[in-house]
């Protein structure tokens, strides 16, 4: 799961046994080839729901400011923001 580019480093845990096993089964039940893609896994779907729990709760706080209408120039902000994040991605950043 570490992306191309990714240095990883170590990280040594504390596990009483069977949790141990536990991971280990759980790696091997969802095609993990070790237990640590198996947590790397677990950390970024976690990262994912953060970040979408981040932006459900920012766009609640916007719900309840009053409104202003969208002008040609938040437009083509918008547009450029979204176009240098596309190409971003394509460079694989």
């Amino acid at each position: 799961m570490a992306s191309e580019g990714t240095t990883l480093t170590n990280m040594s845990i504390s596990l009483p046994a069977a949790q141990k096993d536990y991971l280990k089964g759980r790696a091997a039940e969802t095609g993990c080839a070790t237990a640590s893609e198996y947590v790397r896994r677990l950390i970024h779907a976690d990262q994912l729901a953060q970040e979408k729990a981040a932006l459900e709760r920012r766009l609640l706080e916007r719900l309840d400011e009053p409104s202003t209408p969208f002008t040609d120039q938040d437009w083509s902000d918008t547009r450029t923001e979204l176009r240098r994040k596309l190409e971003r991605k394509r460079r694989g950043r």
